[in-house]
């Protein structure tokens, strides 16, 4: 009996190191498990794609957005899920600022996002073996139209940020007039449990607040100052609403 019992507690002290190990280390996205960039994709998009290389589907090209509400409407997201972000926070930084947000569609497995000139649609879904998978469509017409995998998103999207696994990323940062984020003075993660103040940095939000203090639609005036604690006031001096 106290050989079972010592065994049990080494067996508990192991799984503990393991779990601790765990929290500290990242798993590969090409670990058996997930195979992230050998394994055939089967997530809403990668299916999409296989639609129209195989010519059961065809998306109709618009000469003003492109490709967006033909992708809306095959991969059932609504018009409505629209945000606007401004900050420069995706690989098109050039084209995004305050006048010219952009803006990201979703529903449950997939987001697109589009930007008014730009050259390129951004696609996040999620593939039920390998987590989320990332895609790029180029905005002009083509009778096949073929979406691009981009594993380089990875470089944020596979990070602490996004718990350790290739997954949605949403963050809040201080803004610059330009729609530069402002690093230096912090950013958050945002989910479920992000205090209210810590919210929508770089965000267009609409509707009324009830007095709720927030970070949306507020551009940093003087980069240069100090970095505010995490309980400073948003609405003080050194920001201005745009």
């Amino acid at each position: 009996m106290r050989r079972i019992i010592f065994r049990s507690g080494t067996a508990l002290v192991a799984l503990a190191f393991a779990l601790t190990a765990f929290d500290e280390v990242f798993i590969s996205p090409d670990d058996p498990a997930i195979e992230y960039s050998t394994r055939p994709a089967h997530d809403p998009v990668a299916e999409l794609n296989r639609k129209i290389q195989q010519g059961q589907t065809r998306l109709k090209f618009d000469p003003a957005n492109g490709y967006l509400r033909p992708l809306l409407e095959a991969l059932g997201i609504p018009v409505e899920s629209q945000m606007a972000v401004f900050s420069k926070t995706s690989f098109q930084t050039s084209g995004i600022g305050p006048h010219n947000p952009r803006s990201v569609f979703f529903n449950d497995s997939v987001a697109i996002a589009w930007l008014r000139g730009a050259w390129t649609l951004e696609l996040a879904a999620e593939d039920p073996e390998q987590g989320v998978v990332f895609y790029t469509l180029d905005q002009q017409f083509s009778e096949k139209p073929v979406f691009h995998r981009r594993d380089d998103c990875l470089s944020c999207h596979n990070s602490y940020n996004a718990a350790g696994v290739p997954g949605m990323l949403v963050r809040s940062v201080f803004t610059a007039h330009d729609g530069t984020a402002l690093f230096q003075l912090g950013s958050y993660n945002t989910d479920h449990a992000s205090p209210m103040e810590q919210r929508w940095g770089g965000w267009y939000v609409t509707g009324k607040s009830g007095g709720a203090r927030h970070m949306g639609n507020i551009l940093v005036r003087d980069a240069k100052a100090a970095a505010p604690p995490v309980e400073a006031d948003l609405y003080s001096d050194v920001y201005i609403q745009y």
